[in-house]
């Protein structure tokens, strides 16, 4: 698995992009560090017309000196009113591969994602009646919110992720999300800052950026 993390992690990050001989297309060798940083969260929003809380993870630093890619990792709200010009807006400035759905199955039925031509559509709830159970009584939230990353379900789900996020084909983006984007899709994005070397300060900062986008 280390193999597999790096290569994610390569592809991931800016730099000059070299494939590698061997049976893995995803692959890459980092050349040399990028130039520009994103200093501001705001900078990272995607503004769609049917969605909200929507943002490119690229621009962030690593600790070793190189910047996450933009336009490979997008986290957002739910996206259940995307308008014609949001999927043109996916497909062609993003090249979108892959729309992993965090919700709760009656989430999805209640507010089904718009279908994007040429996108995979994968359904995985961090959620199970357990931890949903923490959700709706008030005085369990924070017993709640740490199911997010410590319930057997929630790891599960980010194993999916991230096998999905290392099979993505190169040169598309990946897309996850929840309802709002704010916890479920936080968490993710936080496990997948980590791995790729951005500083916890930073990670921290993308979480709580939430409460400006809603």
């Amino acid at each position: 698995m280390k193999e597999s993390n790096e290569s994610f992690a390569a592809s991931a990050l800016t730099g000059e992009a070299i494939p590698t001989t061997g049976d893995s297309t995803n692959t890459f060798s980092i050349s040399q560090p990028a130039v520009r940083t994103l200093k501001n969260v705001k900078e990272h929003e995607i503004h769609l017309e049917g969605a909200f809380n929507v943002r490119d993870m690229g621009g962030y630093p690593t600790k070793d000196g190189l910047v996450v890619k933009s336009h490979v990792l997008l986290r957002s709200a739910r996206l259940n009113q995307l308008t014609q010009m949001d999927i043109n807006k996916l497909q062609n400035t993003y090249n979108l591969a892959v729309d992993f759905d965090l919700r709760r199955p009656e989430e999805v039925s209640e507010n089904p994602d718009v279908t994007i031509p040429g996108v995979k559509y994968i359904n995985d709830t961090v959620d199970t009646r357990e931890t949903y159970y923490y959700q709706i009584n008030p005085e369990n939230n924070r017993k709640h919110y740490r199911t997010y990353a410590t319930s057997p379900q929630a790891r599960k789900v980010y194993h999916d992720l991230f096998s999905s996020l290392l099979n993505k084909p190169i040169g598309q983006a990946f897309l996850w999300h929840c309802t709002s984007g704010k916890d479920r899709t936080g968490v993710a994005a936080a496990l997948v800052l980590y791995v790729l070397g951005v500083d916890s300060r930073t990670i921290f900062k993308d979480y709580v950026a939430s409460n400006d986008f809603l």
